[in-house]
């Protein structure tokens, strides 16, 4: 099953999980329809709870450091 979106007006925080466990994918902003803010993507081989990558976009670009965690502990292997 997929994800479809019709014509709709995205403004606020968004979360995509899975419906049945709760474990999330996705968190993520929306400003006026513009990607804005914080993103915060989660392994699909975990719990849901630990982030394999965040960063922040403002203007359509990333304007952070973009942080990349290894799945089993949490620990940094890169920023950028």
């Amino acid at each position: 099953m997929g994800l479809v979106v019709g014509s709709v007006y995205r403004d606020g925080a968004a979360t995509l999980s899975k419906p049945d466990s709760g474990v999330k994918y996705f968190e993520l902003a929306f400003n006026s329809c513009d990607l804005e803010g914080e993103v915060i993507i989660y392994s699909n081989n975990g719990s849901g709870k630990l982030p394999v990558r965040t960063a922040t976009i403002s203007n359509g670009k990333i304007d952070s450091e973009l942080e990349i965690f290894r799945v089993l502990n949490d620990a940094p292997i890169t920023r950028a």
